[in-house]
């Protein structure tokens, strides 16, 4: 009986989750609130997670623009920014490199094929795909 109960308690846990999820894909606004909150809700509900010793993250922000002299928003860098990235890396041995940026806008032709020769090189770059809505 106390087995069915909680059987039945996660299901209907699950149902309310689902239900949640297609609430926000229906509605635009509760969407755009999951995109700005959800995720930095759950990752201070998770807590810092320290990487294995075998992994760097480079994070792009404030003071790495400020640093190199580029724009705050890593979409404005010029691809050459990009490109000496990768090749940095893959001088130094990394395994995997992955860009959680999405490549949208076309540069100057020519720093748009030095980014894509880069990461035909490396043979090691991983690039996010974008889904549009």
């Amino acid at each position: 009986m106390i087995k069915h109960l909680m059987q039945l308690k996660a299901y209907l846990f699950g149902f309310a989750v689902a239900s949640f999820g297609v609430l926000i894909y229906i509605v635009s606004d509760a969407y755009q609130l999951e995109e700005h909150f959800g995720l930095d809700t759950l990752f201070q509900i998770r807590g810092i997670e320290i990487p294995p010793d075998e992994v760097a993250i480079i994070a792009l922000e404030k003071s790495s623009s400020s640093a190199l002299g580029v724009p705050n928003n890593p979409i404005d860098w010029t691809r050459d920014t990009h490109t000496r990235l990768i090749e940095k890396l893959d001088a130094a041995g990394v395994n995997s490199i992955s860009f959680d940026l999405y490549f949208k806008r076309t540069k100057a032709e020519e720093s748009d094929f030095q980014l894509s020769e880069a990461i035909y090189t490396s043979n090691k770059v991983i690039l996010v795909s974008h889904i549009k809505r």
